[in-house]
């Protein structure tokens, strides 16, 4: 009992790196084919309602290993994840274990938070990094890269 605590309190206060969050809130709009009158679209918002079909594409993307290859492609997420200041837990490939797609995915899977409020239809990205620009870099790039898509759809 003693020696897992032990264990824990030493690696939280001794070799844990600094972990920073980037925070970003959006709506996914679509074109509203309900405005029949100039009135109704005023009250509408001009045409454009809130679309959670898409926002959960959005956010099913954000989460793939499409996203993933993605960023390692467009937005060097794989030096991101190797920075000096990682400690051998979070770094990636990680202590003692080779680099495979999967492992990175499960590790994106462990910085990348979303959430959805159906009530307001307004998602909450967040993204860890071991640097503060790492984190929003990343954010952005799953933001820029989801935008793209739903303009493709």
């Amino acid at each position: 009992m003693i020696l897992p605590t032990l264990l824990a309190a030493f690696y939280f206060f001794l070799l844990a790196a600094n972990r920073f969050e980037a925070e970003a809130r959006f709506v996914v709009r679509s074109p509203s084919s309900s405005a029949t009158s100039q009135l109704s679209s005023l009250v509408q918002g001009a045409g454009i309602g809130r679309s959670s079909d898409e926002a959960y594409i959005v956010h099913a993307y954000m989460q793939s290993r499409d996203a993933v290859r993605a960023l390692v492609r467009d937005h060097d997420l794989l030096a991101r994840l190797q920075r000096p200041e990682a400690d051998f837990v979070w770094r990636y490939p990680g202590f003692l274990r080779s680099a495979s797609d999967e492992r990175l995915w499960k590790l994106f899977q462990s910085l990348v938070t979303i959430d959805f409020d159906s009530s307001t239809g307004i998602t909450t990205l967040k993204v860890q990094a071991f640097r503060p620009q790492d984190a929003k870099d990343i954010a952005e790039g799953l933001l820029s890269d989801s935008e793209r898509l739903i303009n493709e759809i």
